[in-house]
C-alpha cells in the first residue's frame, strides 16, 4: 500500500509538475490519494517525505515501478478498418459511413452533411455486424439489417431515417447503436445525460431483428439516453461527467430490470452537470478526453479504483472556467480518434496525438479553433493505418 501511494505522488509530480503536488491542491482534486496518504502516513508532509526517501535511495530509484510509464506504440490496421462506421449528426441525421472514407488526415478537414443535416456529432463503430439494435432519444429499439440503414458516399443523396423507420413516434429519432450480438447473452446496460442506468438481461431484448420499435427503458422528462453497452454480469462501468469527473463501479452495483424501468442513480451530478458517456471498464487501457474549448490528453484507466455506484467519482481533468467537457472515450495507443465540432469540421487523428498527462491536467489545445467553433464530441475507432 505504502509504495503505490509513493509510486502515484511520483507520477503526479512527473506529469503534472510541483504545484499540483501542494497540499490544497490534493486535498481538492486527488480526494482519494490525499485522505489514503493521511491514513498511511499520518500527514500530507510525510507522505512527501517518503518521496524523497524513495527518490533518493537507490534500490528504488532504479525501480521500474516508480518510472512513468512509456509507450511502445506499433500500429497494424485492423481487420475491420473497412467495416460500417455508423453516424448521428446535431439535426438528427442517422447513417453510415464506409470505414475506409474516412482518412486520417493532418488536420481538421470540412465534412457538410448531406441534406442539411446538421454537423456530425459521433461515430460508433460495431464491426461488422449482421444487424444493428438503434436506440432512439425516446427509450425505444429497432432491429434493422445493417444494409437498410442509409450509407452516405459524400456527394450522394440520403434517403431519410424516417422512410426506413415510419414507426417512429413524432420528435423520434436514432441515437444510439449496439451490434445485434447484444441481444443473444449477458446484460445490456444504458445510462443517460442526468445520470440514470439501467441494466437487462440481453434476452429481454432478444436476437430477432423488429423493426417495429420495442421499449428498451423508461426516461424521466426531458433526459436521453447517452450510452448504451453490451457485457457480462461481472464487468465494471465507466461514467464521464461534463464537470470532468469520473466514477468507476462493479456492474454487479446495478441489478438487472425488465425492460420498462428507468434504473438507479448511477454518479452524483450537481448544477447543469451531465454524464458525456459510459463504456464498460474491463480491458480498457486509457482515456482519451477532449473539452469544448479543444483541450485534449490522454490519461491511463488504472488510475481510477473501483468505487460505489452513484458517488461524485474521481477527477478526469481540471476544467478552466466555464469549459467543459464534452468526449471521454476508451482508448489504446494504437486506437484512431474522431474529433468533430459546431463548424463541421472533423478530423480523425491517431490517438498518440493526445499527450499522456496525469488526471488533474487540463490537457493541450491540438488544433486552432475557428471564431464561434466548439467541439462537438469525441470518437474512437479502429486503426485504420499501419506505421508509417
Amino acid at each position: 500500500m505504502s509504495q503505490d501511494l509513493v509510486d502515484h505522488i511520483i507520477r503526479i509530480a512527473r506529469s503534472d509538475g510541483a504545484d499540483a503536488l501542494l497540499e490544497m491542491t490534493v486535498s481538492s482534486h486527488e480526494e482519494a490519494l490525499y485522505d489514503a496518504a493521511i491514513g498511511e502516513f499520518g500527514s500530507w508532509d510525510g507522505a512527501l517525505a517518503q518521496v524523497i526517501v524513495a527518490l533518493t535511495t537507490p534500490r528504488a530509484a532504479s525501480s521500474s515501478s516508480i518510472k512513468l510509464r512509456e509507450e511502445e506504440v506499433v500500429r497494424k490496421r485492423h481487420a475491420g478498418a473497412s467495416d460500417p462506421i455508423f453516424t448521428a449528426t446535431t439535426e438528427r441525421g442517422f447513417f453510415w459511413i464506409d470505414g475506409d472514407e474516412l482518412d486520417i488526415t493532418a488536420e481538421p478537414e470540412l465534412l457538410p452533411t448531406p441534406g442539411g443535416l446538421g454537423a456530425i456529432d459521433r461515430m460508433w463503430w460495431v464491426g461488422d455486424p449482421d444487424g444493428v439494435f438503434v436506440f432512439s432519444n425516446q427509450g425505444r429499439y429497432y432491429g434493422l439489417i445493417t444494409r437498410i440503414v442509409p450509407q452516405w458516399m459524400g456527394e450522394s443523396e440520403l434517403r431519410p431515417y424516417s422512410n426506413i423507420l415510419p414507426q417512429l413516434n413524432r420528435d423520434e429519432f436514432p441515437m444510439l447503436v449496439l451490434s445485434r450480438r447484444a441481444g443473444r447473452e449477458g446484460r445490456v446496460t444504458h445510462v443517460t445525460r442526468a445520470g440514470k442506468g439501467k441494466a437487462s438481461e440481453a434476452s429481454e431484448l432478444g436476437a430477432m431483428l423488429d423493426q417495429s420499435g420495442r421499449e428498451a427503458f423508461l426516461l424521466n422528462d426531458g433526459d436521453v439516453p447517452i450510452a448504451v453497452m453490451h457485457g457480462p454480469d461481472d464487468a465494471t462501468i465507466f461514467c464521464a461527467s461534463s464537470s470532468g469527473q469520473g466514477i468507476h463501479f462493479e456492474a454487479s452495483d446495478m441489478r438487472s430490470m425488465g425492460r420498462k424501468a428507468v434504473g438507479v442513480n448511477v454518479m452524483k451530478l450537481s448544477g447543469d452537470e451531465v454524464i458525456v458517456n459510459a463504456f464498460h471498464g474491463d480491458g480498457v487501457e486509457q482515456l482519451a478526453v477532449i473539452t469544448a474549448d479543444g483541450l485534449c490528453k490522454r490519461i491511463w484507466f488504472d488510475d481510477f479504483r473501483t468505487q460505489g455506484r452513484g458517488g461524485g467519482g474521481m477527477q478526469v481533468c481540471k476544467l478552466n472556467g466555464a469549459d467543459r467537457v464534452v468526449g471521454v472515450v476508451p482508448c489504446i495507443s494504437e486506437s484512431d480518434l474522431v474529433i468533430t465540432t459546431t463548424h463541421g469540421r472533423v478530423w480523425r487523428t491517431e490517438a498518440t496525438t493526445f499527450e499522456l498527462m496525469g488526471r488533474p491536467a487540463k490537457g493541450n489545445p491540438l488544433m486552432e479553433m475557428l471564431s464561434g467553433e466548439s467541439i462537438l464530441g469525441l470518437s474512437v475507432l479502429p486503426t485504420s493505418t499501419d506505421n508509417f
